[in-house]
């Protein structure tokens, strides 16, 4: 075998000592082994040829700042006593979810209604089921509905229900401020706000909730929590999830963009 070669090889069969060892450590003897191990690297093959970061194999979580970091970096610096515990005796707890749903296709046939009182036409009747049904298969229950009180929000959750009867017993408030804010002209700029608010505020006891309303503000407040632009036609339903432990941290960090769930054999608008 040439020579580099078998240097080579017991620099790996070295490093993969070190790395096994990480597994049985407590923690105050991570951080050690870790300056070991890239202190070795540096005296061997030079700086920069070799790094290890901690955080890319542990559980990430989210701070009281809603930053995510690594857990025993956390456990390290506040409580340098506790061992690493195993990942599999801990239960992890359930990602926050968030589900923001437009209103199915409302009628314009009768001019003498007001917005507020406009039901669904023949399409939106047909998408609001169809859009249960994906939620259903994605396992997508909330723990709770928050929504606007115009007919037409109330008739989307009255035909998801009759597709999907679990929806019926999730408790279900409606809020006359999330269609008031949609009317406005700072409908764009307020809706994320009081959306956000509405959740901390109403959902703290549970990890899913549901946002019905509309548009202007719905997509604005899909895209600014997603990081990106998420378009929200007529009975899309856009799912975002989040590690952290509380709502109010969820909302200071950038949610992540699972799907946008869309009424299927529809044309949407």
């Amino acid at each position: 075998m040439p020579r580099n070669r078998s240097h080579n090889v017991r620099r790996a069969s070295h490093s993969a000592g070190l790395l096994l060892g990480l597994a049985k450590a407590p923690a105050v003897q991570v951080e050690t082994q870790i300056k070991r191990l890239q202190l070795h690297h540096q005296l061997v093959s030079g700086p920069n040829l070799f790094s290890v970061d901690r955080r890319l194999s542990l559980p990430v979580t989210c701070n009281a700042k809603g930053k995510h970091e690594s857990q025993v970096g956390a456990s390290a610096e506040s409580k340098p006593d506790v061992a690493i515990s195993d990942a599999s005796e801990e239960s992890p707890k359930q990602p926050l979810r968030l589900i923001l749903l437009r209103h199915a296709k409302s009628s314009w046939d009768d001019p003498s209604l007001k917005d507020h009182e406009r039901p669904l036409n023949n399409r939106g009747r047909k998408a609001a089921p169809n859009v249960a049904a994906q939620l259903r298969s994605r396992g997508w229950l909330p723990e709770l509905i928050l929504s606007s009180d115009s007919v037409r929000t109330q008739e989307t959750l009255q035909g998801m229900r009759g597709e999907w009867g679990e929806l019926a017993d999730v408790p279900t408030e409606f809020l006359h401020s999330f269609y008031e804010v949609a009317a406005t002209e700072d409908g764009l700029t307020d809706t994320p706000r009081l959306l956000k608010e509405a959740v901390i505020e109403k959902a703290e006891a549970a990890r899913s909730a549901m946002l019905v309303g509309h548009n202007m503000g719905w997509e604005q407040a899909a895209s600014q929590f997603a990081g990106k632009f998420v378009p929200m036609k007529t009975a899309y339903a856009v799912l975002l999830e989040s590690p952290c432990s509380s709502w109010k941290e969820a909302f200071q960090e950038r949610w992540h963009l699972v799907a946008v769930v869309k009424p299927e054999s529809s044309k949407a608008s």
